[in-house]
């Protein structure tokens, strides 16, 4: 239901974009957005099993062209992270939800690090669980689209010089086409399930 949400909300933005899958698990977002057309993922994972895992997929989908997958801590891979390529990202960043509360300062130093550091137009969605702080983590909480799932929370932010009429998701920011991405619309889901 989550991963749906999210995937609903991008709408277009996902097809032929350039992705970047932090704490990437089992890779089911990076996953997802190349079965909607992305032009290639970068995966972000620590543990060596769960590479392993998203290297079959990747394998028994057939799209290991349009991939790769680095183990490492995602922390500090992106400290080193420099876009090479001009133009936009999707990232999905997706840590324990633990490390809302025991590496709330880390965390915030990585979503300040990837703001500072992305092209403007690029897409950042950050997931956590809904009872946790968001605004120790994420700089300009204003800028940013919240939305409820069931117990999870989804931040989203379109990043980009701030125009009066394009704030931000927030206000109704745009994605990579153009087109209005978050705004309040009251899209609040109650009891829905985790599908991370």
């Amino acid at each position: 239901m989550v991963r749906e949400s999210i995937f609903n909300i991008l709408g277009s933005a996902v097809e032929d974009a350039r992705v970047l899958d932090l704490f990437a698990g089992t890779g089911a977002l990076g996953l997802e957005a190349l079965s909607r057309g992305a032009s290639r993922v970068l995966f972000v994972e620590r543990d060596r099993e769960h590479a392993a895992l998203i290297r079959r997929n990747l394998a028994t989908l057939r799209y290991e062209d349009r991939a790769h997958v680095a183990v490492g801590d995602a922390y500090r891979w992106v400290r080193g992270f420099e876009s090479a390529e001009e133009g936009p990202w999707l990232v999905f960043a997706d840590p324990p939800y633990v490390d809302f509360e025991r590496r709330s300062k880390q965390l915030r130093e990585l979503v300040e690090g990837l703001v500072a550091k992305l092209p403007v137009g690029s897409i950042l969605t950050v997931e956590s669980s809904w009872s946790r702080e968001e605004d120790r983590v994420l700089p300009d909480i204003g800028l940013w689209d919240i939305r409820k799932h069931g117990g999870t929370r989804v931040a989203i932010r379109v990043l980009g010089e701030v125009d009066p009429g394009e704030a931000g998701p927030a206000a109704g920011g745009r994605n990579q086409a153009g087109e209005v991405v978050g705004g309040d619309r009251g899209d609040e889901v109650e009891g829905g399930d985790d599908d991370t």
